[in-house]
């Protein structure tokens, strides 16, 4: 079987889903779930248990291919692809799928006095 990991990536947190090949949800977790508060939820420590946690779930569920999509800008990408190479998680594709504006959004208008 195969699955997704969307990994959403902010400057405070770290949340980890995992999706079947259709876009449902099998699990999350996240660094405040992992018993985190406040800066502490984007450290190493907390990506490693957010990783166990989805190691296990992946075993659960019996997947053998997985693919990582990262979104945002925060730390802590690689260490998560490294814990799940380590634990013999067979990792098929890894892309980024972050939005990025062309444009933006029109400036407001400039003061007249």
């Amino acid at each position: 079987m195969k699955a997704n990991i969307h990994v959403y990536l902010s400057l405070n947190n770290i949340i980890v889903s995992l999706t079947d090949s259709n876009g449902n949800v099998l699990g999350w977790a996240s660094g405040g779930s992992t018993g985190f508060s406040g800066f502490k939820k984007i450290t190493n420590s907390a990506i490693n248990l957010i990783v166990l946690k989805m190691i296990d779930l992946i075993r659960k569920k019996k997947i053998h291919t997985v693919s990582v999509f990262f979104k945002g800008i925060g730390k802590g990408a690689e260490t998560l692809i490294n814990l799940l190479q380590r634990n013999k998680i067979n990792v098929d594709i890894i892309g980024d799928v972050t939005e990025i504006p062309h444009n933006g959004c029109r400036p407001k208008k400039k003061r007249r006095l």
